[in-house]
């Protein structure tokens, strides 16, 4: 098959999966309520759930005096996806995931993406599907194990596990679900607003790989072995950050009730009915973030490599722990090659658009750019080591890294 009909098939294909997730987002219904009673409520300063401890909203005081939201969650979710390979080449099942804030409220995820509050059906919702493939599996067929940071300055050292596993065969999915060959699901990641930030980073963790093992990838660095990681509860203490009360900062109009931050934040609550997901219909506090996110990951051309700027960055989440993420230019930044629009975490966040970039630049462009101290080129499978290992990199590069893995091959 010649370049241009492979394309047109991959748009085709492409094509269809939107429609599957325009199916779905047409029968969610999320609608902006006066409060989050009787669930949601403040205690001990922070805005929680009486039903379950699934996530809770504090306010930080920022070293200038303001209060800041941050998000907490004891909890440790799980991305698992499931692999299968064929004649045919490499499957990965995705699920169809409908959040109250996302961008087009549905997207593709991983196979599963679920806290254990969801999952051990404590609120009494449907069982999540392949759930056993996480819970009895195999360690010849775990092709990646790792834990990685969230969104460091928005939440208190939350982390996930992503779980990645084989199975034999490619069975029938059930509703809800679908299996994208891996080609595809590196096309989903170019594409505006398809795919979740667990997916890109799932797949950033492993594309690499997974070609390599199959005889078509650039890489030589097999990055597809377990490396669990344990952080421990102990090292995330906070005890000297300073809070204020969220009652401090309720806002009471005939519109509802909301909470304000010193940074024009914001925290309002929502109602959605989503038929796909374990509960049915359930209310909600949102964060809205106030103006809109750019990341930009820049790489240099040295010959037939390119190399990535990286740089050691704290996080006000993570206190003590400095993270690798994209380095950004002093001054003037060079022009942007590529741009793909992506949300923040849909369940938490209420539609926060995020400018994931790659910008590619050569000598000539070298010379006038100023890059920060600590400033690291590495080469790619040196940054592809990096992400695979647990706790080590910020969530900002490995959803950037998305757009490297998808754009090679």
């Amino acid at each position: 098959m010649d370049f241009k009909n492979k394309r047109e098939m991959d748009l085709r294909r492409t094509e269809k999966l939107r429609q599957l997730l325009l199916r779905e987002s047409n029968s969610v219904v999320v609608e902006k309520v006066q409060d989050g009673k009787p669930h949601w409520l403040v205690a001990d300063g922070r805005l929680v759930n009486r039903q379950s401890d699934f996530f809770s909203i504090g306010a930080v005081v920022d070293p200038v005096g303001k209060p800041r939201f941050v998000l907490r969650q004891v909890e440790q979710a799980l991305a698992m996806l499931l692999v299968t390979r064929n004649e045919a080449g490499v499957f990965v099942l995705l699920s169809v995931r409908s959040e109250p804030g996302l961008m087009g409220l549905t997207c593709f995820s991983t196979t599963i993406q679920s806290t254990p509050s969801n999952y051990t059906r404590k609120h009494g919702g449907k069982a999540t599907p392949y759930l056993d493939y996480a819970q009895h599996s195999n360690p010849e067929r775990v092709l990646h194990d790792t834990v990685q940071y969230d969104w460091g300055d928005l939440y208190e050292a939350k982390w996930k596990r992503f779980l990645v596993l084989e199975v034999e065969e490619k069975f029938e999915e059930v509703s809800g679900f679908v299996w994208v060959h891996l080609h595809l699901a590196k096309q989903l990641l170019l594409e505006d607003d398809l795919v979740t930030n667990d997916l890109r980073t799932c797949l950033a963790l492993i594309i690499s790989g997974l070609e390599m093992e199959n005889g078509n990838g650039p890489s030589e660095t097999n990055v597809l072995v377990p490396r669990t990681g344990d952080a421990s509860r102990t090292d995330r203490e906070h005890s000297a950050i300073t809070y204020q009360s969220m009652d401090e900062l309720r806002v009471e109009t005939n519109e509802g009730i909301s909470y304000q931050d010193g940074f024009s934040n914001a925290v309002l609550f929502f109602r959605t009915k989503a038929s796909s997901r374990e509960v049915p219909a359930w209310t909600q506090p949102l964060l809205r973030v106030r103006g809109d996110k750019r990341i930009t990951l820049f790489a240099s051309t040295d010959g037939e490599q390119q190399k990535y700027a990286l740089r050691l960055v704290p996080q006000s989440g993570i206190p003590s722990t400095d993270l690798w993420a994209p380095s950004k230019p002093v001054g003037a930044s060079p022009e942007t090659r590529m741009v793909v629009l992506t949300s923040g975490e849909g369940g938490r966040f209420f539609r926060y658009r995020i400018f994931l970039e790659l910008s590619v630049v050569d000598r000539q462009e070298m010379r006038d750019i100023t890059w920060p101290h600590g400033t690291v080129w590495m080469a790619h499978d040196e940054v592809q080591g990096l992400i695979s290992q647990s706790l080590v990199t910020s969530l900002e590069l490995r959803i950037a890294w998305s757009l490297v893995v998808a754009s090679r091959g």
